[in-house]
C-alpha cells in the first residue's frame, strides 16, 4: 500500500457513509410513499402485507451500521491526522491535510494555500506531495486500518 492509499482510507470510508446515508433516505422515501388501506377487501394476492414492518426492520439495521461506521470513521480520522500531525514540513502538513481529510481537489488546494499566505507552484505542490507521501509511509508502514467489511482494522 502506497502512502496515497493509506491516507485515501478516509475518503473511502466517507463515501461509504454517504451509500448508507442514502439507502437510508431511499427507506425514508419508501416508507412514505407506503399506504395501507384497512377498508379495503382481503384478496389473495402475492403483495407482501408486512412491507412497512420489512422497511422499518431494515432501516433500523442501516441506522446501526450507520453509528459504527461513523464510529470507525471517527477513529480513522483520528489515526490519520496524527500521522499528519507527525509530518516534518509545516507546509506539507497543511497540503496533505487539504489534500486528504479535507478532501480537496488540486485546484482547490492550491487557493486555500494561496489564502493561507502561501502562494505555490503546482510544480512545488506535486514535489512536495511526493516527498511527504515517502514520510507517510515510513510513518506507517502503509498499513490498512479500514476495511468496508470490518471498519477499523
Amino acid at each position: 500500500m502506497t502512502g496515497k492509499e493509506y491516507l485515501w482510507q478516509y475518503r473511502e470510508a466517507n463515501a461509504e457513509l454517504k451509500r448508507i446515508e442514502s439507502e437510508i433516505s431511499l427507506i425514508d422515501d419508501l416508507l412514505g410513499s407506503v399506504t395501507v388501506d384497512p377498508t379495503s377487501e382481503k384478496v389473495q394476492s402475492s403483495h407482501d402485507p408486512d412491507q412497512i414492518g420489512k422497511l422499518v426492520a431494515r432501516k433500523v439495521d442501516m441506522l446501526d451500521e450507520l453509528d459504527r461506521k461513523k464510529a470507525a470513521m471517527l477513529e480513522l480520522l483520528r489515526e490519520i491526522c496524527g500521522v499528519i500531525e507527525e509530518l516534518s514540513d509545516p507546509d506539507e502538513r497543511l497540503l496533505i491535510q487539504l489534500r486528504y481529510v479535507k478532501m480537496l481537489s488540486w485546484r482547490m488546494v492550491e487557493r486555500e494555500m494561496r489564502k493561507a499566505g502561501m502562494f505555490y507552484s503546482e510544480e512545488w505542490m506535486m514535489k512536495h506531495h511526493r516527498k511527504a507521501m515517502k514520510e507517510v509511509e515510513m510513518l506507517t508502514n502503509c498499513t490498512v486500518i479500514y476495511s468496508k467489511d470490518s471498519s477499523i482494522v
